[in-house]
């Protein structure tokens, strides 16, 4: 018996891995975390965290300028 194919990768780090397999799944993986999506739904979900991470860069607080001084 044939094993089936594994998904192809597409990216990935130490953080997240993401492959697509022969029917078009898209398998995320975070930690212990498995999603399988659907094209569309991935690019939904894609665009939603985008704008996730939009807002909340512009509701964290600003970085303090760093300035030299002499010793």
């Amino acid at each position: 018996m044939m094993a089936p194919p594994q998904p192809r990768a597409l990216a990935g780090d130490t953080t997240a891995r993401v492959a697509i397999d022969d029917a078009g799944i898209i398998h995320v993986d975070v930690g212990p975390l498995s999603l399988r999506l659907e094209r569309d739904v991935c690019a939904a979900l894609t665009t939603i965290l985008a704008k996730a991470m939009v807002r909340l860069a512009r509701e964290r607080p600003p970085r303090p300028r760093l300035t030299l001084i002499d010793a």
